[in-house]
């Protein structure tokens, strides 16, 4: 079809990418991820539609699919498990699995996100 854009993009980030053992060395910038607006521990799909049926028309429309694994919180808002999303954390301090071995995307409790415009 003339004038018809279709664009793709799939992003899987596993768990604990942009951490280290110190804030110094995560991948973070004035307490923001640098990479990833969401962190870590992600799946992501994006398409894009653009489309030009006129000269002076043209049309978008994006949808955006995310599916995270959130952390654990206690009560009082305190952390409770590290499951690898937010960068600012210590990765020694991630789920009792030893090393980097039997960790899975989304891990945690997951949580669906959907934005169109």
């Amino acid at each position: 079809m003339p004038h018809l854009d279709l664009q793709g993009e799939a992003n899987l980030v596993r768990p604990y990418m942009y951490t280290h053992r110190t804030l110094n060395s995560n991948y973070a910038h004035y307490n923001q991820a640098l990479a990833h607006p969401q962190g870590a521990n992600l799946v992501e799909v994006i398409g894009t539609l653009r489309y030009q049926p006129l000269n002076r028309l043209h049309l978008l429309g994006r949808l955006t699919v995310s599916r995270f694994g959130q952390d654990t919180l206690s009560a009082r808002g305190a952390k409770i498990s590290n499951v690898g999303k937010d960068v600012m954390l210590n990765y020694d301090t991630r789920l009792s699995r030893p090393g980097d071995l039997g960790h899975e995307l989304g891990q945690g409790i997951p949580v669906s996100l959907l934005f169109w415009r």
